[in-house]
């Protein structure tokens, strides 16, 4: 084996890269993601994280797809993860600031003064996360 081919598997190794499977799945999940396949999507970059979960790019994708996919809880946790790497990420904010404006919509029509008052809390979750 050569001296370089082993030291890029130390690295990974230590990067938490145990092998390249994960390439595969990743490439999976975009084409499934293009072709709004979005559960099938995120369940590829499930697997793709699970075996590097260092590339924080995983996230952002895992994310989008949990969104579009009516995953918005499970969204927010990932996209989250990612902006806390890439905190200017226009996509990713306009994703997360859309899943806060979607519960403040939802707790607003709820009709409920403790409705309102979460709202108003998700709107202002929103406002932060809204790209300049």
């Amino acid at each position: 084996m050569e001296l370089n081919t082993i030291l890029r598997e130390i690295a990974d190794e230590e990067r938490g890269i145990v092998n390249d499977v994960w390439k595969d799945y990743y490439e999976n999940g975009k084409r499934a993601f293009e072709r709004q396949s979005y559960k099938e999507a995120s369940e590829f970059f499930k697997i793709a994280i699970n075996n590097n979960p260092k590339d924080i790019n995983l996230f952002s994708w895992l994310g989008a797809a949990q969104f579009h996919s009516g995953e918005e809880n499970e969204s927010l946790i990932n996209l989250k993860k990612f902006l806390e790497k890439e905190p200017n990420h226009q996509y990713t904010l306009s994703l997360v600031a859309r899943i806060y404006g979607n519960r403040g919509n939802a707790n607003f029509y709820s009709k409920s003064l403790s409705g309102l008052d979460k709202a108003i809390q998700d709107y202002q979750e929103a406002l932060k996360y809204t790209p300049q």
